[in-house]
């Protein structure tokens, strides 16, 4: 409610500039009304763009998005437009609006349907929301861009963090079967300090292992983290995990002694 209320103050906002521009934008005497209209149009740009960067300077995204869509209305050189249209994008998926974020990325990748930029931001968009479907089409479009399956590891990350558990084993056994999978690599945390970069096909094995280990599975997780060191055996995060299925189990056969150990 309060962001209708504020884009309803913005673009009282716009129409009031226009009015003020009509008002002071007076053709002296022998213009011509082309080189008028066109002198009104520098002006009206002009107080647009100083409007967007004041709103920007205070973190007033939503007027600048409203600021930013009058400048694109009135942008003539196709450049400029485009770059404005990369910018608008990205403060909607900053503010949340996935909606107009999918409409102004469609439109961009109609006209470069291998922009790697949009195609990015439309697939977090799509994952906001909710639509896992879509933004697997998106990733796949941009993993074809760049030549490389690291991009669905987004999708995956994003699934495990939601515990959407059976989609994530779905698009993990869709991914798995590209042949490309063993070839490209991906960069892991491992910790606040450390990262590691590893096969990508031992980066699913290793999170396919967490869904089953997250469940209780031990055994399949273990399977899954064995499959992860085959094919990385430097590889980290599978070896902790392994540490801490053990771990729990011991823990588990003690409570069940009565608290004694073997």
């Amino acid at each position: 409610m309060i962001v209708r209320v504020v884009l309803l103050c913005v673009l009282v906002g716009v129409s009031a500039i226009d009015h003020t521009l009509s008002m002071s934008c007076k053709c002296k005497k022998g213009r011509k009304r082309r080189a008028c209209s066109e002198h009104c149009m520098v002006l009206r740009r002009q107080e647009l763009r100083r409007l967007l960067n004041k709103s920007m300077s205070y973190g007033d995204l939503h007027s600048a998005i409203v600021w930013l869509n009058a400048l694109i209305e009135l942008e003539r050189d196709s450049a400029i437009r485009n770059k404005m249209l990369d910018t608008l994008l990205e403060l909607y998926v900053i503010t949340g609006n996935n909606v107009a974020a999918l409409a102004i990325a469609d439109s961009i990748l109609e006209r470069n349907p291998a922009d790697t930029h949009a195609l990015s931001l439309a697939a977090i968009s799509a994952l906001n929301a909710g639509d896992v479907q879509k933004a697997f089409r998106y990733y796949t479009e941009l993993a074809e861009a760049k030549g490389t399956l690291e991009p669905y590891w987004e999708l995956l990350a994003y699934l495990w963090r939601a515990k959407a558990y059976d989609q994530l084993l779905v698009y993990a056994d869709s991914i798995l079967r590209n042949p490309q999978v063993s070839r490209d690599r991906v960069t892991l945390q491992i910790s606040p300090t450390t990262t590691q970069r590893v096969p990508l096909s031992a980066a699913i094995f290793n999170l396919i292992g967490g869904v089953y280990h997250a469940l209780g599975r031990y055994e399949l997780a273990i399977s899954y983290y064995q499959k992860a060191l085959e094919i990385s055996p430097e590889f980290i995060l599978p070896r902790q995990n392994m540490e801490e299925i053990s771990g729990t189990v011991k823990r588990s056969d003690q409570s069940s002694n009565g608290g004694k150990t073997r």
